[in-house]
């Protein structure tokens, strides 16, 4: 019985789940897939074959920015964007975000829930940066859709990367 439950332990379908990773705010890069939901704030650049931006609105305060030129996604409505490596930014208080690409470098701030697949790292706002292949982020607080980019004090930015530690 302990041998069976060893091995289960030690399978790689088991080691590939990994606990939510709760935080405020997690700079996230790499390639694949990255889908948000929630009230967040995320901003950053997707590249590569195939990149795209998809954003669903659930309420009507929902914008999408693309190389500073704004758009309102109206409620129960979805826009999908050719990203190109154009700079974009999502707010909202209610939005299902879904990224994808060969290079992605996004932040995402606020409440709400993360899932990552592919491969690449993830900065949390109050943790180091480990590796994603499958993973969930938990955001609990930090900067929501209706209160613009700042930067905190523990070194998460919402307009971008962390900041360098003074360390």
């Amino acid at each position: 019985m302990i041998a069976l439950a060893t091995l289960a332990i030690a399978s790689p379908a088991f080691a590939r789940v990994q606990a939510p990773l709760i935080t405020q705010a997690a700079h996230i890069t790499g390639n694949g897939r990255v889908v948000a939901n929630g009230n967040l704030f995320v901003d950053g650049v997707v590249r590569g074959r195939g990149a795209r931006i998809t954003v669903t609105s659930y309420a009507a305060n929902t914008t999408v920015s693309i190389n500073g030129v704004t758009h309102h996604v109206a409620r129960r409505h979805s826009v999908q964007i050719p990203s190109s490596g154009r700079l974009f930014v999502v707010k909202s208080t209610n939005a299902r975000i879904d990224l994808r690409g060969s290079l992605i470098d996004v932040t995402v701030a606020g409440t709400g829930h993360a899932r990552t697949r592919g491969s690449g790292t993830i900065t949390a706002f109050n943790s180091a940066s480990r590796r994603w292949d499958q993973n969930d982020i938990e955001f609990d607080g930090g900067v929501g859709a209706d209160s613009g980019s700042q930067q905190s004090d523990n070194g998460a930015s919402t307009t971008g990367h962390p900041k360098a530690s003074s360390n």
